[in-house]
Order: structure tokens, then sequence, then C-alpha cells
């Protein structure tokens, strides 16, 4: 055989293996894809799937899971709000002293907040009452009305008055008749009361009607400006007993307060010495409009 007969066989016998191979399967893989597996009913929580209703993703430290009640009133308690206000009025000197013959009606302005304490059924509350408030009186009668012993004599407190008195300060006044110009007082104000109401509660979304009562004390200073004498300071105390009536008239997240208070007080005071009754009672009538959260 020559050489190109041997050559033309091998190409030949080479194309008949390439065809036949071809011509066969593709092996089968030893794996399939799988197919997507259906979502179980029975895990989803629900109701209808009682076993699944405990089940978390998170552990209990950090979902802190609470009992039944635990958050809610507790014994005989119930909810705890707080509000603010703001009230003024009139204030009226009740005649039989030297401040009540000789004062005019004066002005009464206050704030401050309240703490309630109700009871379960969010209709009745005891309340704490923190405030601060202040009177002012004018005079109606500028005539010499009081006698002051012994007062320091006003000069000594001018530097040239001194001077041209030698330097020697002034002697002391044995006597001074004086009549009152205006009388301020300015007070920390703490109260414990009764909240009542008389129609819906504090809870529900709609208008309510409350009424109630507290008393309390007051501690701070007065003021009182002579008419022939630079002003005179002295502490003060007093005790008051109130009433009040109030709407509330739900807001968003808030309630908005408006009512009116009626206070008897009676205040006690040295400003005018001890051998003059400095004392003075007055009802105050006010109105008030406040915020509760």
């Amino acid at each position: 055989m020559s050489t190109q007969q041997a050559f033309l066989f091998v190409l030949a016998g080479t194309a008949i293996l390439a065809g036949g191979g071809r011509a066969q399967d593709l092996p089968t893989l030893p794996y399939s894809t799988p197919n997507p597996v259906p979502l179980r009913d029975d895990l989803v929580d629900g109701v209808d799937n009682p076993v699944q209703i405990n089940k978390r993703l998170a552990s209990d430290w950090i979902v802190r899971p609470s009992p039944a009640g635990c958050c809610g009133p507790t014994g005989k308690s119930g909810p705890i709000a707080w509000e603010t206000y703001v009230r003024t009025g009139v204030a009226f000197p009740l005649s039989g002293n030297i401040f009540g013959d000789n004062l005019q009606p004066g002005w009464n302005i206050s704030g401050g907040g309240r703490a309630l304490f109700f009871n379960p059924e969010a209709d009745k509350a005891w309340v704490i009452d923190v405030g601060i408030s202040n009177t002012h009186f004018n005079s109606r009668n500028r005539n010499n009305v009081v006698t002051l012993l012994n007062m320091p004599d006003p000069r000594n407190n001018n530097a040239t008055e001194v001077q041209r008195n030698g330097g020697r300060p002034f002697p002391t006044i044995p006597s001074l008749d004086t009549g009152i110009n205006s009388f301020n007082l300015t007070s920390a104000n703490l109260s414990l009361g009764r909240e009542i109401y008389l129609l819906g509660n504090a809870e529900q979304e709609e208008n309510n009607w409350r009424a109630g009562w507290d008393f309390g004390g007051r501690w701070g200073n007065c003021k009182i400006q002579p008419t022939n004498y630079p002003h005179l300071d002295d502490v003060f105390g007093s005790v008051f007993l109130a009433a009040h009536t109030d709407i509330e008239i739900p807001w968003g997240a808030c309630v908005l307060q408006f009512g009116t208070r009626f206070e008897w007080d009676y205040t006690w005071t040295d400003i005018l010495q001890p051998q003059n009754n400095g004392d003075i009672t007055m009802f105050n009538l006010l109105f008030t409009g406040g915020i509760r959260f």
C-alpha cells in the first residue's frame, strides 16, 4: 500500500468515529435542580395554628414578654395624669383690717402643675398641686392710716445726704405716720385636693365636666409701698381653701381645660410691725386654662 492510500484510509476512519460520537447522547448528571418547596401553612402564627402562637424569632431577653395585666392598674390603683394650668382673676380684700379697709380689689395671676391619681374607673382622683402666684393691690385711700415706730431714716442710704450731715448717720424716726400706695404678694403654693367627674371620665375621648376642691398653703415675699417712705419687704404665709369646676375638651393627644375657681385666703405678715394688724383676708375669683397629658 502506497503512502497516499494509507493517509486516505486513516482520514476516512477518523471521520467515521467523529460522526458516531456526535450521535451519542450526553451523559446524565448525577444530580438535578430541586423544585421550590411550597410554604407550609402550619408554620404561620395565628389562631388557626396554636402550636406556633408562642414561636418568636428573638429571645425572651430581647422581646421581654409581659404577662397579662402586668402594666395596668395594680390593686386599687388607677391611671396617673399630669396637667399644667394658668389662672388669672380678681382678688377681693375683705374689710376688718388695715389692708382690707384701704385697698382696691387686686389682680391675681398664677401657674403650676397638678398630679392626679385616679381610681380604676378614672372618674375620681386625689390631686397634688404645686404652683406660684402673684397678687397686686392698689390703694383706694392714700391718707395716713398706720403708724410705724423706730424706722431707719432713708437718708442714711444716700452718701451725699450723710456727707452733708457731717458724716454722721441720721437718727431713727421714732414715729412715722404713713399711708399705703400699693401692696404686692408673690408666693410658692402647695395644696392637696379631690377631683370628681360629673360627666364622663378622664379616659373617654369626649367632652367631660368635673368639679373639685383643695386646701393648702402659701409662703413668699410681700412688699408695701408707703406714701412717704421707701418700700418695705417682709415674708408672709397663707392658708387657703378652694373649689373649682372645669370643662374638658379632647384635642389630639391632649385634653384642653377651661374653668372657674373660687378661693378663700387668709394671709398673715408683720410688714406693718406687730402693733398693727397686717393680716389680710381675701376672696379670689379666678378663670383657669390648662392642658392635661
